[in-house]
Order: C-alpha cells, then structure tokens, then sequence
C-alpha cells in the first residue's frame, strides 16, 4: 500500500499527522495480514504435496495427481481459519480511520469536503481490486 501523502495531496496546509497516523495503521495491520497470508498459503502448498507423497507411499504408486484447484482450495479454507484474526483488526484500523475523519469533520478541523476525498482516496487503495493486486506480488516475492 501506498503512503499517505502519495494517495492525499494536503491542500490546505492543514498539520493531519493524526489522520496519517491512523492510515499508517491501517497500512500497518494489512501488511501484518498479507504476511501471515503468505506464511499460511506456503505452508499449506507444502502440506497438501507432503501429504500426497504420504498418501503416494501408502498406496505404493509411483506417482500420484494433486491439482493446483485442490490445493488452492486447501489454501483458502487456511486463509480464512488462520488469519481470522488478522482481518478483523483490519476492519478495526479502518473503522478508526473513518471515525476519526467524522470527529475532525465535528470539530471543524477539516471540511466534509476534504473529509470525502480522504475517504475515497482511502478507500480507493483498500479496494478489492488493489489489495488482491498487492497481495499476488508480495506472494510471488
């Protein structure tokens, strides 16, 4: 993910160190999850062909079939076990995120109009589309 000051241009010179902060833990709590993910995907990959070798030796075949639909299948019911945690303090971090945009905007320190661009442009970088784009490259590394 992006910083703060790549996906927001502060227009009006306003200190937003807080808003930052509380993107740089949204940032923060994605990167813990996209790591975990890619512990979880690893080791599952490597338990499905262990197991097949098991399953190979047992049965005395010389060789056996595993298909890359059966092991991302084992690897997303891992996911979603394992890192059930991870994704809730996501969800956290971006609910804090936007309470604290509603309480800036309450107490007049930014305009609702800045407030939405924020927000879009938060929302924007925590896409499906983008996080799934991020998550494949910090897997394939």
């Amino acid at each position: 993910m992006r910083e703060f000051n790549e996906i927001y241009t502060n227009k009006n010179n306003k200190n937003l160190n807080q808003v930052e902060d509380y993107y740089n833990n949204i940032r923060d709590s994605y990167e813990k999850l996209f790591a975990k993910i890619k512990k979880v995907v690893e080791k599952t990959k490597n338990h499905c062909l262990e197991e097949a070798v098991y399953k190979m030796k047992k049965e005395g075949k010389c060789c056996i079939r595993v298909t890359g639909e059966e092991i991302e299948k084992a690897q997303e019911k891992a996911v979603e076990k394992e890192c059930q945690m991870e994704i809730e303090v996501c969800g956290e971090a971006v609910s804090d995120f936007y309470y604290l945009l509603r309480e800036l905007c309450s107490a007049a320190v930014i305009t609702d109009e800045e407030a939405m661009e924020i927000a879009d442009a938060v929302q924007e970088e925590i896409s499906v589309e983008n996080l799934s784009l991020y998550l494949k490259r910090k897997i394939a590394a």
